[in-house]
């Protein structure tokens, strides 16, 4: 169950969405990032954004893991 969890995972691009996340953290650290307000606003909603979707791709591996470890407790 917990391998399928991880294909699921990374089908759903977390490798991706994981690079895209140290490029635009490495974005906002720049110290010409607040130089154009408007582009500083977006990247900084994208990068909630990212930050979000890895939030519940890991939330949902750990509901599935201690949905596994439950199950193994009843039996």
């Amino acid at each position: 169950m917990l391998q399928r969890v991880e294909e699921i995972r990374e089908s759903s691009g977390l490798q991706l969405l994981e690079q895209e996340l140290a490029n635009l953290e490495e974005q906002a650290a720049d110290s010409s990032f607040w130089d154009n307000r408007a582009t500083a606003q977006k990247t900084l909603s994208t990068l909630a954004d990212v930050k979000e979707k890895i939030k519940l791709l890991n939330d949902f591996k750990t509901q599935v893991r201690f949905t596994c470890i439950d199950s193994q407790q009843l039996f």
